[in-house]
């Protein structure tokens, strides 16, 4: 029997190694450093700058809530209020379902509208409307259009925290799908970022409409709160495009570097070198659809629990049971997925696979509900997490049964050695494994 001492030894010594091999990875070169604290450091500025920005849409949400308070206005009683091509429009029930009996309340302006003058033409009118009740009416929909945005900007501080992760993953497995999957999430954020100001542009443009041609007289109740949003748009554009063409140049020399290393120490074959990518990169998509997955989820539930459509969703509890489902399923599902191609378990496979049929198809169903039709199609945030969600589901099955068939043709053992603490005893296993099955063939 191993006494408890020299187990706890062997812990020790386990853990010196992981720690080790960490730092191996990180300084492996000035490149890999660079990367390593440039990840880390975006991060904490990005938190802090999402952090802002929540911060500032959760006051004019709070803003424009006070005040249709105040003018007794709730969403309760009245209905929903949503924008629908420039239009402000006040529905009853879901648009496009029975008894909708939809409104519009103010309606769009043919002729481009100059913000700056109409701004400026507001100095001169009334600190209250004369008729709060009905302007309070027209600005319904602003309320959800805020809390939409501070759920924006809390799941891309979680966005930035995973970027740090997939980053930090990168360089412990010299994994160059890890890179380039790096890269292309900044590039993705930093779209975001740009729609996010060009959206805030067109949001502002249609809000100074809404309280001028409609029943507010031109009351403004978020005063200067649009300059924060614009300030906090622009900065966070800024960082990310700095961010992205930082990152793009390191990636360009890691990918050098990690391009070089590659099964150069044992001149591994041409088929081996392919399965091990392709297990690379289905680590990668299943780290994507995890996130992916849980956001969609997570977005999706805080809508219905706390917006003004929470009324109309009258299959509250069964997506409830749908969230929960998902939650406590993801976790065993990625595991499964990562554990069954490296084991060549087809009993795990097959699990992993139905796993995935049943998150599909839960996917699918939702998809058919009116309210999530109505959401998707209103929120476009939420429909890039979904679409993106939704195709890697697909994604994950192709490469994990492709994989499946991959590892059958020896490279079990291959897989199986990467738990190694240092460097060589993967490519001591991956060299004697094709040695015995005469891939390499000494002159």
């Amino acid at each position: 029997m191993v006494s408890q001492r020299s187990r706890e030894r062997v812990k020790h010594v386990l853990s010196v190694s992981r720690v080790k091999l960490i730092y191996a990875r990180i300084t492996l070169t000035r490149y890999t450093t660079l990367y390593f604290f440039l990840a880390l450091l975006s991060c904490i500025i990005f938190i802090c700058l999402q952090t802002g920005t929540y911060l500032n849409n959760m006051e004019g949400t709070n803003a424009v809530a006070a005040f249709l308070v105040q003018s007794n206005v709730t969403s309760s009683t009245l209905g929903m209020s949503f924008l629908q091509d420039g239009n402000v429009v006040l529905c009853k029930n879901i648009p496009g379902q029975p008894e909708a009996n939809c409104t519009t309340l103010v309606k769009r302006v043919s002729s481009h509208m100059h913000v700056r003058d109409t701004i400026l033409s507001f100095d001169e009118r009334a600190d209250t409307p004369k008729n709060p009740q009905q302007c309070a009416l027209s600005l319904m929909w602003l309320e959800d259009v805020l809390a939409d945005a501070s759920r924006e900007d809390f799941g891309t501080l979680l966005y930035h925290i995973w970027l740090l992760t997939l980053s930090v993953v990168t360089l412990l497995n010299e994994s160059l799908p890890h890179l380039f999957a790096g890269l292309a999430a900044r590039a993705l954020a930093t779209a975001w970022a740009g729609f996010r100001v060009r959206g805030n542009s067109n949001l502002l443009e249609t809000y100074y409409h809404v309280i001028d041609a409609g029943k507010c007289d031109g009351f403004d109740p978020l005063g200067t709160w649009w300059n924060q949003t614009t300030t906090h748009g622009i900065l966070g554009l800024v960082a990310n495009i700095v961010n992205l063409v930082i990152v793009a140049g390191l990636s360009y020399k890691l990918f050098r570097v990690y391009a070089s290393q590659t099964f150069s120490r044992v001149g591994a074959s041409t088929e081996v070198n392919h399965i091990y990518k392709l297990v690379l990169m289905l680590s990668v998509i299943l780290q994507l659809s995890g996130f992916f997955t849980l956001g969609q989820a997570a977005l999706w539930f805080s809508k219905i629990s706390f917006g003004s459509i929470r009324r109309l969703a009258d299959d509250f509890y069964l997506y409830l049971a749908e969230l929960v489902v998902i939650a406590v399923l993801v976790g065993p599902w990625l595991t499964l997925g990562w554990i069954s191609v490296r084991r060549e378990s087809k009993s795990l496979f097959l699990l992993f696979s139905l796993i995935s049929l049943i998150l599909f198809g839960m996917s699918t169903a939702l998809f058919t509900s009116p309210l999530n039709q109505f959401v998707f199609k209103e929120w476009s945030f939420y429909a890039t997490m979904s679409v993106t969600a939704y195709i890697l589901f697909g994604r994950n099955l192709y490469s994990g049964s492709y994989l499946q068939t991959a590892v059958r043709q020896g490279s079990r053992t291959f897989l199986a050695g990467d738990r190694r603490p240092g460097g060589w005893g993967l490519y001591a296993r991956l060299l004697f494994k094709e040695r015995r099955r005469g891939f390499i063939h000494r002159g």
